[in-house]
């Protein structure tokens, strides 16, 4: 089945490749040897390129992007701020620009009708008694905050999650993150524990025997 399927992409892409976007503006700021310098001297250097040499993207049409040279790539990349609508889709610029033109940011202490408007239209679609969103920035910052609320709901304090599972990169959830790649030499936060879980699961039944 995946092999058609990739056969079935492949047409698809082939049959619309004379009609898809071309890269229409010139490589603005910093050329890329510059950037390059400047990313060594001046940013994060925990962000890794996994390149020799790393890709400059320039700009972006819904399913493409393009590098400083103007050359195209498919962007099939996900996990980091997922964006599954694309580069520069029509709708989205457009219901971000409807907003900036209204007002950009203000504290949560004041009220807006937008961000009302869109936990009304989610709670609508929640199963059961779901009813209520906690808004965050990221993964990392919600799973901060279920923590917290784990802790206050329950009264427990110790939090038990698997070995091998990525968590976040906030000060709490390094500790919950058991990832070789993800931990530091630093001492880790009280009442984490990971652990990995032995167990045997079929389809009616589960023989857990209580083995870390």
């Amino acid at each position: 089945m995946l092999i058609f399927y990739l056969l079935h992409l492949t047409r698809v892409v082939l049959a619309t490749a004379v009609a898809v976007h071309v890269c229409v503006l010139q490589l603005q700021g910093l050329s890329y040897d510059e950037t390059r310098a400047v990313r060594k001297e001046n940013l994060n250097p925990g962000i890794l390129t996994y390149y020799k040499n790393p890709v400059l993207i320039h700009q972006g049409h819904m399913q493409w992007l393009f590098d400083h040279t103007g050359k195209r790539y498919l962007d099939l990349f996900s996990g980091i701020v997922t964006v599954g609508v694309g580069h520069c889709h029509p709708k989205v610029n457009k219901a971000l620009k409807d907003q900036v033109d209204r007002l950009w940011h203000t504290t949560n202490i004041y009220m807006h009708p937008t961000i009302h408007e869109y936990g009304k239209k989610l709670a609508s679609k929640f199963p059961g008694k779901l009813k209520v969103t906690f808004f965050t920035n990221s993964g990392s910052e919600a799973n901060e905050l279920a923590v917290l609320m784990a802790r206050l709901h329950t009264g427990n304090f110790d939090i038990v999650s698997l070995r091998n599972g990525y968590h976040g990169a906030g000060p709490f959830v390094t500790s919950l993150t058991s990832l070789s790649t993800w931990k530091y030499p630093v001492p880790g936060n009280s009442g984490f524990l990971q652990v990995s879980l032995l167990a045997s699961c079929l389809e009616s039944s589960c023989v857990w025997r209580k083995q870390y």
